[in-house]
Parts: C-alpha cells; structure tokens; sequence
C-alpha cells in the first residue's frame, strides 16, 4: 500500500513538474558594465522563479520560452526591455524605464510579469512596486493650452419655422486638457436670412475627444448648455429673445468634426454639430434644435 502512495506522490510531482513552462534566459546586454548585466540577468531569473508556473531551464533549445533583456542608459535613468521567444519568434516585447539602478529589481519584476503575461507593463504595478520615475512624473501636471475660438458657417433650424439655411457666429474659450481631450465653453447664435423672426441662442460646456494625436485628428464631442429660442410667426413683434412663440430651456449638444494643425499653438477645426433644447415652444409646442457645419479657429 505504501509503494503505490509513493508511486502515486512521484507521478503527481513529475504531472506538476510537466505542467510547468520552461524558460530559458539569455545574459543580459546593453551599454552598462558587465557586474550590472549579470545582476539583471540574475534578477530576470529571479523574476520568473516567482511568477508561477515557470521554471527556469539550462537548456535553450528544449524551453518553452526564451527570455532575452536588454539594458540601456540614457544618461542617468536606465530602460530595460525583455523580449519573449516561443519557437525561436518573437512573441512580445515589453520595456520600462528606471531613474535609478536602486529601481532596477522593481522594474525586472514588473516588466518580466508583464512579458510572460503579454500584458501593459503598467497593469503590474502593486502598491510596493512603484518606481521613482512613476512617482515623478504622477506630480508633473500637463500644461492646459488655453485658447479663444471664433468660428462662423451655415445652420439649419428644426421645430422653428424656419425652413431656410442661417447663418451661425461662435466664440467661446478652448482648454486642450491634454492630448487627448479639449474641453470647451462658448455660445452660437443664429442669424436667419430674410425677414424671418427665427432667433436661435446657446451658451455651452462641451468636451471633445480625439481618436488619435496626430498633427490632424478626428474628434467627437458632446456637453450641455442653455439657450433662447424664438419661432417665426408672421404678424407677431419680436422681443429680445423672439417672437411670443419662445423658449429657454436647457441644451444637449452632440457632434464631431476635425482639427487641423494640433501641433502649433493655433488651431482649425471643421465641426458639425446639433444643439436639441429640452422644452417645447411655448404655442407651437415643438422642440428646438439647431444642426451647423462652420469652420473654427483657435488662438
């Protein structure tokens, strides 16, 4: 009874064992001096024997996984890359920067659980793993590109009356949060052709998201505003705000478009967008809404 317990213990062992992926890691090159390569390479090792499920092998060609870092010094800050190998191609490749030789075992453990996991590097961080270099740059704040925006083109008017093609004047105020998004605070006016009482007037927060940061990107946008609107109807005086058919009321606004010239401090846009009120006219009873394509500068 003993020795099939023991056969069965050495059969679960060597089960375990097979399950474990092999991986085999190439000494560490770059343009440091040798002491600090071996450290990395020892470190690497070190790195995968505490991932889980990985087992370091001596032989190159019977791994799994091949292993290959690479250390780099940029004056006084270091950027490891390790690439991963299965059937002699490169599978993935993941790189991190550390300001310090201090960081270094921070930055193998992270990068390594991230090669071997085909994960951002940024998804392996714990709480007692940030680097001095992540610490640095979270206190550095994007500076805000502030700037008026005028624009002017053509708009369409529903639930007014007003069957013609306007014209539209903005201004307001742009802040270029980041790379990514514009947040933006202006107002719209419509001047309807002809004699035509229809008036048309929005003051908005809208925020703008650009697909990619490119010199000339694609955005989408949408926000919240309130404005006044008027209807046309014949016979009737017009107010400050319209005609008696009138409305105040807050606003969605939704649209899209393209900036040009991202990369200098003044920008061109192409926007088109739809401002829809909440509220009915106060004797029509339909609900305002103003579709425009106009051309935008930002300075």
């Amino acid at each position: 009874m003993k020795q099939c317990l023991a056969a069965l213990f050495v059969l679960f062992i060597g089960f375990v064992a097979s399950a474990e992926t092999t991986v085999f890691v190439v000494k560490a090159k770059g343009s440091v001096d040798s002491a600090t390569l071996e450290s990395v390479t020892a470190l690497v090792e070190d790195a995968v024997s505490q991932a889980g499920d990985y087992a370091i092998s001596d032989n190159r060609w019977e791994s799994d996984v091949v292993l290959v870092p690479k250390l780099l010094k940029l004056g006084s800050s270091y950027i490891l890359q390790v690439g991963k190998y299965v059937d002699k191609k490169l599978a993935t490749s993941k790189k991190m920067k550390s300001a310090t030789i201090e960081d270094m075992d921070t930055v193998v453990g992270r990068v390594v659980r991230a090669v071997l996991s085909d994960v951002k590097v940024a998804e392996t961080a714990r709480v007692d793993e940030v680097t001095k270099d992540e610490m640095e740059r979270s206190q550095v704040r994007y500076q805000a590109l502030k700037q008026w925006s005028v624009g002017i083109g053509a708009a369409w008017a529903g639930g007014l009356h007003y069957p013609g093609t306007g014209a539209l004047l903005l201004g307001g105020y742009n802040f270029g949060v980041d790379p990514d998004y514009d947040l933006s605070l202006y107002g719209e006016l419509l001047f309807a052709t002809g004699d035509s009482e229809v008036q048309f007037t929005n003051f908005s927060v809208t925020m703008s998201w650009f697909v990619n940061r490119n010199k000339t990107a694609p955005y989408v946008r949408g926000g919240l505003g309130y404005g006044f609107a008027s209807a046309s109807q014949d016979n009737q005086s017009n107010t400050l705000i319209g005609s008696n058919d009138n409305v105040s009321s807050f606003s969605a606004v939704i649209g899209g478009g393209f900036k040009f010239f991202r990369t200098s401090t003044v920008h061109m846009g192409l926007d088109a967008t739809t401002t829809i009120f909440f509220s009915e006219t106060e004797k029509s009873k339909e609900t305002p809404s103003l579709t425009s394509l106009k051309l935008v500068i930002s300075y």
